[in-house]
């Protein structure tokens, strides 16, 4: 148990936490490299060169694509989209991390390592054509959270990003409002406000999506961008779009999967609540303490249902595996909630061992 205890403690350099956050990545993508396979609409572009990307909403996609293939027409250079991806996906984490933690820990490097390493994120990567500007996407998204923590906080790279984010695949758009309420709790937790911080931040997001739309417009062809609201039964479909979420995340990490992720969340729930009685232990009539100290509480939760409802009021939502890209950070930030300093650190570095060995077996 010390010995435990002591690697939970160590700390890494910049370089290092890098390689580790590489080498998690490289071997989450290792088995899907080395299968060679042609995967679902894999088969038809090989067939027909096709691009088609710009009509599902994503024009960047095509761009991209474009410029690996030296013209118009989808050429199959595997495998280097997903070679690319490994290291894509690790500076990813890396950002994370930055934005997580001033030290890189074991347990911060493990967290962030979560994000781009869960059972979900699977399929986005087995596109032999389409896991580079899927991973490009998420950490596109990753980046614009990362803009509010450093010293240029300039609006327009956030919103930027964010655009280029949805132009290479939609399915990020629950990744950062995600990282902002890890950013709330992060300010939460030392004892900083923020409430305007949720507002200032949600309002880019708002805009960045109205921007999208915008765009998106002059090049979507298919009906996968329609609102299910047009429905008669709009609620149904919605209820029925949600319990196939459900059942997406808690066989997530197999047959125990629904144990895993219910004991972290309740973990994480009763650790804000006596962080928070720890912390307010007189009875305070400062609404705005007590707006705060409830939103953190919804965090845990919160976070799984976002990472889903963006997905569920499309009228034809397809409830697989590669939509789910936020349940990776709703997981990273479940497990988060639960560091205190130097306190808890053994509790995280278990939880995440497990977690992160069960995504990549």
């Amino acid at each position: 148990m010390n010995y435990l205890r002591f690697i939970s403690d160590s700390k890494f350099s910049n370089k290092n936490s890098f390689l580790l956050l590489l080498s998690a990545s490289a071997l989450f993508m290792l088995p899907i490299i080395n299968a060679n396979i042609y995967y679902v609409d894999d088969i038809s572009r090989a067939q027909t060169n096709f691009l088609g990307w710009s009509g599902l909403g994503r024009p960047v996609s095509d761009i991209l694509l474009m410029i690996f293939s030296l013209g118009r027409r989808a050429v199959d250079v595997s495998p280097l989209p997903q070679i690319l991806s490994v290291f894509i996906n690790a500076v990813t984490a890396y950002v994370l991390l930055k934005c997580i933690s001033k030290e890189s820990t074991v347990n911060s490097v493990l967290i962030s390592a979560i994000a781009i390493s869960s059972p979900l994120y699977i399929q986005n990567m087995v596109y032999r054509y389409d896991s580079l500007s899927m991973s490009l996407a998420v950490l596109f998204s990753v980046y614009a959270f990362y803009i509010p923590f450093v010293k240029y906080r300039n609006i327009i790279i956030v919103a930027v990003s964010l655009v280029l984010s949805f132009c290479l695949y939609q399915a990020t758009m629950p990744i950062f409002p995600i990282l902002i309420m890890l950013g709330a709790f992060k300010l939460n937790k030392e004892s900083k406000s923020f409430l305007t911080f949720i507002i200032k931040w949600a309002i880019v997001y708002l805009t960045s999506l109205l921007a999208y739309k915008v765009i998106s417009g002059f090049f979507v062809t298919s009906t996968r961008g329609d609102m299910i609201f047009s429905h008669e039964n709009w609620i149904e479909a919605l209820k029925s779009n949600l319990e196939s979420f459900y059942w997406l995340y808690v066989n997530a990490y197999g047959h125990h999967g629904d144990i895993i992720i219910s004991f972290l969340v309740v973990l994480s729930f009763s650790f804000i609540v006596f962080s928070l009685l720890k912390r307010n232990n007189t009875i305070t009539n400062n609404i705005y303490i007590i707006v705060q100290g409830f939103l953190s509480i919804t965090f845990p939760l919160l976070s799984l249902a976002v990472s889903a409802i963006f997905i569920s009021i499309l009228s034809e939502s397809l409830i697989v595996p590669r939509v789910a890209l936020g349940f990776g950070f709703a997981m990273a930030f479940i497990i988060y909630t639960l560091h205190d300093k130097n306190h808890n650190n053994l509790i995280i570095f278990i939880a995440s061992s497990i977690v992160l060995f069960i995504s990549i077996c």
